[in-house]
């Protein structure tokens, strides 16, 4: 079986920070999604920002389960408001660090709930603001997904945060 990615869409966030950032009219002629992305927030309160995803517009419908590591800390969470991703680098960070996400949604144009595989990192150059992250997400609508906007957190997307949304074919 082959299997072929195919870039969408790209963003690059410019030099005024967004809140999110979306991709609309996401075409339905893939059999998957992946979304890659590098960011880093600008919240100063926090030393990793725990970005999210709507789906449609809406976070209605979304689980998810984290387990997250963080320099000698190993938890896990649940949440039941928005589909929350992995850690990102903040304004507290070392500069210029970003934290990689890659997003893996199978069947996203299916008429069946919609799972989300996601793994990121929050880098720092620092032993103590490291952040890893694994989460299992579900979207309980049987809607294609056609629309994805990615919010910060706490924080909005700098300058040079990239994000790329892939389509992804088994042939």
């Amino acid at each position: 079986m082959s299997v072929f990615l195919q870039p969408i869409y790209t963003q690059t966030v410019g030099a005024s920070a967004v809140a999110s950032v979306t991709f609309n009219s996401i075409p339905q002629g893939f059999t998957d999604l992946k979304l890659v992305f590098s960011g880093r927030t600008n919240a100063s309160s926090v030393d990793r920002d725990v970005p999210y995803i709507l789906i449609n517009g809406t976070s209605v419908g979304t689980t998810n389960t984290r387990l997250y590591g963080i320099p000698n800390v190993a938890n896990g969470s649940d949440r039941s408001s928005g589909l929350n991703l992995g850690y990102v680098s903040t304004a507290t960070n070392t500069s210029n660090t970003f934290g990689s996400q890659e997003v893996y949604v199978p069947n996203y144009s299916g008429a069946n709930y919609k799972s989300f595989v996601i793994d990121g990192i929050s880098e720092s150059n620092s032993t103590t603001q490291t952040g890893l992250t694994l989460v299992a997400g579900l979207w309980s609508n049987t809607a294609a997904i056609t629309s994805l906007s990615i919010y910060g957190g706490s924080g909005s997307w700098v300058q040079y945060s990239t994000f790329t949304l892939y389509g992804i074919t088994k042939g």
